[in-house]
């Protein structure tokens, strides 16, 4: 049985096998992240317990159990600190990632970091706006630069829009099959990275567009639906560096495909969505990850009417209806 964290960290550090100099770094990156914690929370370490860090609870309020700190949590808290000097930031990653493991063997406990999207790596150079949520303009810049520019126009047109569309994780619509596909009115998440199943709704039209796509490619229920050219599952760097080309073509700022989620949250806040149901669109397990999504430029907006938005995915599903129909 996992104990309170204060004694976990000692165990890690008792039983760690490195040299005296980078178990200075353990504990010193270790009390950092730990003072975050304590600040969240309002508990002390010997107090916090990260097989229960979540209380969960259900549709009413009533409480179903506890959940451990997930990727999500990690994720924000990185993308807090991204002005770090990339020196913290790595040995951040890397404290917290031999920690976690540690609490792998030890208890089985699941690994959160294993399961970040945040890469240290991309920021070896800086960059501020990494996760700066898209504009309708931009998307709409994008959407067009798709469209002259794509080699595989059905595909990538369809698989951006059903990004841009959910709010999903990346790795949620790349890990889609087509038997996840229901009704032609919401997916069905069987694995996510909070490992809590979820239906994702379905903008008017995008189901019935992914179903044509699904029957012109012949694909069975067991297939993914977004293939490479080789037929294999499209992945995760595939996708970044096609966003990359297309944005470059259409004189955007190249952004991470996660920025789709960012610009979802803020695009249904500003609309006037309220933050509980954005977080179940999201599937967030915390309220205060959902409202790190939402980019604090664009809080001010909250409750416009932004006639905006429903024209830009009208645009979209035109576009999409015409090439995929066409």
């Amino acid at each position: 049985m996992m104990e309170n964290l204060g004694k976990e960290i000692n165990s890690f550090l008792s039983f760690v096998k490195v040299g005296p100099a980078s178990k200075s770094t353990y504990n010193k990156y270790l009390s950092i992240f730990v003072a975050h914690l304590e600040e969240q929370t309002g508990q002390n370490k010997h107090e916090i317990n990260l097989s229960k860090f979540y209380i969960h609870k259900d549709s009413v309020g009533r409480f179903l159990g506890h959940l451990p700190i997930d990727a999500d949590f990690l994720d924000e808290y990185f993308y807090a600190n991204r002005n770090q000097s990339y020196h913290w930031l790595r040995s951040m990653r890397s404290a917290l990632g031999s920690f976690f493991k540690h609490l792998y063997k030890t208890h089985n406990f699941p690994n959160p970091v294993r399961q970040m999207d945040f890469k240290v790596s991309d920021y070896a150079r800086r960059s501020a706006n990494r996760r700066k949520p898209f504009t309708r303009h931009e998307i709409l810049r994008l959407l067009h630069s798709i469209v002259t520019h794509s080699e595989n126009l059905r595909r990538d047109l369809l698989l951006l829009t059903t990004l841009i569309s959910t709010g999903c994780r990346p790795g949620e619509i790349l890990d889609l099959r087509v038997g996840q596909i229901r009704l032609n009115d919401y997916i069905f998440l069987d694995k996510t990275k909070t490992k809590v199943q979820r239906m994702v709704p379905l903008r008017k039209g995008i189901g019935e567009l992914l179903d044509l796509y699904c029957k012109q490619q012949m694909l069975k229920e067991g297939d993914f639906v977004f293939r490479n050219e080789k037929g294999s599952k499209f992945t995760n760097a595939e996708l970044n560096n096609l966003l990359k080309k297309f944005l470059t073509l259409a004189n955007v700022e190249p952004r991470g495909a996660h920025c789709f989620r960012h610009s979802f949250a803020t695009h249904m806040y500003e609309a006037g969505s309220e933050l509980p149901v954005i977080q179940q669109l999201l599937g967030h397990v915390n309220s205060m990850t959902t409202e790190n999504y939402v980019h604090p430029n664009y809080v001010r907006n909250f409750g416009m009417r932004v006639p905006e938005n429903e024209e830009l995915y009208s645009n979209i599903l035109s576009d999409l209806t015409e090439f995929l129909k066409g």
